[in-house]
């Protein structure tokens, strides 16, 4: 059987991981291989397999902190996004994703539901839309109010 490059190998890695992925068995991809031409043992087949398999492990360890971070700009952009053309339905449904990620609902007195968090964001689609005044996080304090206007 003639020598494969390296960057063959990765491509047959990769054909086989889609194959995997899509739910194909060993003989399925055994198929596959003599199908496309690839001249290869069974035994080379498996180590293409044990390859692929590796790679998926390798994508389970995830930096926690990273994907956080990640997950927090892409609800931010959409959250901008979605206020600039004045679609707050959806700008208060990312929001709550957001809260959510963060696990920022804090509880009631009585423990029984997520109701402070609840009205702050009541009172935050209200200002967005214009109906009230500029909501702040209850940890801010709100700017102080000009003097002589009201």
């Amino acid at each position: 059987m003639p020598r494969i490059t390296a960057a063959e190998k990765q491509k047959r890695i990769n054909q086989i991981t889609e194959l995997l992925l899509t739910g194909h068995s060993r003989a399925d991809i055994c198929r596959f291989a003599s199908e496309m031409g690839w001249e290869t043992s069974e035994r080379q087949i498996e180590r293409y397999i044990s390859a692929a398999n590796d790679d998926f492990r390798e994508s389970s360890h995830i930096e926690r902190d990273r994907e956080i971070g990640k997950a927090q700009r892409r609800f931010e952009r959409l959250f901008r996004q979605s206020y600039q053309i004045k679609d707050y339905k959806t700008a208060m449904q990312v929001q709550e994703k957001l809260i959510a990620l963060f696990a920022l609902a804090a509880k009631d007195d009585n423990n029984d539901g997520e109701k402070p968090a609840q009205e702050f964001m009541e009172k935050r689609v209200e200002a967005i839309e214009g109906i009230g005044a500029v909501v702040h996080a209850p940890d801010e304090d709100p700017e102080p109010e000009p003097e002589g206007e009201e």
